[in-house]
């Protein structure tokens, strides 16, 4: 948990009661060697929380006493820090809770983070406009403009006169709608895919009847070829002269008087 890093004053106090049981054990001490021993195994504790939190939490702190001391946000945006400083506080909950639950603490420490750099930036716009402006019309402005570009990518020409949150709503409206034109486009598109697939298993079952039926064809064709071949040949003879017989897909021919 790098607590050499994150927690050097607990740690050097938990590896030197940790020497100290080696010797008191060493000097046969054992009563000694346990009591030491509690102490490092209790320090070690304490110096690994310290060094988790210092590794989850440093970054988010740091945000948030600059947030605090250098943009001013207590005062310029005090209900963004504090959405920052309850996430910090809710992960140092969980982790005192459960060290090890890294990785749902190190989600909120990136919130809290977030919420951090989010107070600093609204602090430093404010500030600008306090300084620049005499109302916040200007700011106003800007904000509905933002809204106004996402506004026409949905085709829609949003009015402020009646404040930003109808526009917001009728933006999401029809995103919703784009949504659900997608959803149905989909299904449309997958039973058009069912459908061809139909079709291209009876073309399939079509195509194999006709290749039967054109193998009959051919075999009814030979079929006619060898029987006038037959009849060609049993008129070469008289019935006197000789007989000529089918046999399976042979022809015989007997002749009489040899």
């Amino acid at each position: 948990a790098n607590a050499p890093e994150f927690a050097p004053d607990l740690y050097d106090l938990a590896k030197k009661a940790f020497e100290e049981a080696a010797l008191r054990i060493e000097a046969g001490d054992l009563n000694g060697a346990r009591e030491k021993a509690k102490m490092a195994e209790a320090k070690f504790n304490q110096a690994e929380l310290k060094a988790i939190k210092g590794s989850i939490l440093g970054e988010a702190r740091r945000l948030v006493e600059e947030a605090k001391t250098k943009a001013k946000a207590d005062k310029y945006a005090p209900l963004t820090l504090k959405n920052s400083e309850d996430l910090l506080a809710l992960t140092e909950q969980l982790l005192n809770t459960e060290r090890y639950a890294s990785e749902d603490a190190t989600s909120k420490a990136e919130q809290a983070a977030y919420q951090a750099r989010h107070a600093t930036y609204l602090s430093s716009k404010f500030q600008n406009l306090k300084i620049e402006y005499p109302s916040f019309e200007k700011l106003a402005l800007q904000e509905e403009d933002l809204i106004s570009r996402v506004a026409k990518e949905v085709d829609y020409s949003p009015e402020f006169d009646q404040g930003p949150e109808k526009p917001v709503e009728s933006i999401i409206l029809a995103i919703d709608n784009l949504k659900q034109e997608k959803k149905e486009l989909l299904s449309e598109l997958q039973q058009k895919d069912e459908k061809i697939k139909g079709l291209e298993e009876k073309l399939d079952a079509l195509e194999e009847k006709v290749a039967q039926k054109e193998a009959g064809y051919k075999e009814l064709e030979l079929k006619s070829i060898e029987d006038e071949d037959f009849v060609n040949l049993e008129k070469l003879f008289t019935k006197d002269e000789a007989s000529v017989i089918k046999e399976g897909e042979n022809i015989v021919i007997r002749l009489y008087g040899i």
